[in-house]
């Protein structure tokens, strides 16, 4: 099933856009839905509820889950930050 997503895209991209497409023999639509499916992880990854691997934040390191983790993350980084604080660190 294909579904129409509405982005917003500067006119220089777009146009730089159009002069490749036109390049590859494609539509501008084919070839901006190529350039997403070529930069996107696996489908396994988003199956498993992974955002971070989807948007590139984490490169390295044990995952968290946000969600469930908050308040220790929180309190990681106030303790963190009260120990540069009072030259603890």
């Amino acid at each position: 099933m294909t579904i129409r997503v509405t982005v917003p895209i500067d006119e220089g991209s777009l146009e730089r856009a159009r002069a490749e497409a036109h390049i590859r023999g494609q539509t501008v639509e084919a070839y901006l839905a190529s350039l997403i499916e070529e930069r996107l992880p696996p489908a396994l990854h988003a199956a498993k509820g992974d955002v971070t691997s989807i948007f590139g934040l984490v490169q390295e390191g044990e995952r968290t889950d946000i969600a469930r983790d908050k308040g220790k993350l929180i309190g990681d980084a106030v303790w963190q930050e009260y120990l540069e604080e009072t030259k603890q660190k």
